[in-house]
């Protein structure tokens, strides 16, 4: 069945709403909500939502949460219902999240990036972030500030600026 001609809203109303997949939600060991979620739609699997992202649902920015500790405490822990197995079997292929990590204010490719979590299962993830940055020349041909023409750069690249 084709969704075309349908609105974002009755989109959503298909899928799982937030108020029902979330059973408990804790960061930093400090209780959380359905408000720390944003709502988007992904093209393969429907519903999906947001923690912590850099826009609410409106494109408003939102303060980040942080968190600089190692430890299971210490980081995101869920609690989800992915559905009764059964239930829906005529209209997916098996139970389950699909989980990414990712930047934010960057929607996830689901389809490359996710981890398929099984339902009726705990599952335990622990990741760390890594950020290399080249050096500006002579060190390298990056630039700080690529905007700043420079007279050996080629006629393409101004006018790719603009200039």
């Amino acid at each position: 069945v084709s969704d075309f001609n349908m609105t974002l809203e009755a989109k959503k109303k298909l899928g799982f709403q937030i108020e029902r997949i979330l059973i408990s939600c804790f960061y930093n060991n400090i209780k959380c909500d359905q408000s720390n979620f944003t709502y988007f739609r992904d093209a393969d699997y429907g519903n999906c939502y947001t923690f912590n992202d850099k826009f609410d649902s409106n494109r408003n920015p939102k303060e980040v949460v942080k968190s600089n500790k190692p430890g299971l405490k210490n980081g995101l822990q869920l609690e989800l219902f992915a559905g009764v197995e059964g239930a829906n079997d005529y209209y997916q292929i098996k139970n389950g999240i699909i989980m990414a990590i990712h930047e934010r204010g960057v929607l996830p490719l689901l389809k490359y990036d996710g981890i398929t979590l099984p339902s009726q299962k705990a599952s335990n993830i622990a990741i760390s972030k890594r950020v290399y940055r080249s050096l500006d020349e002579p060190f390298s041909k990056c630039r700080m500030y690529p905007e700043k023409i420079k007279e050996t750069d080629s006629e393409f690249y101004k006018k790719t600026l603009n200039i």
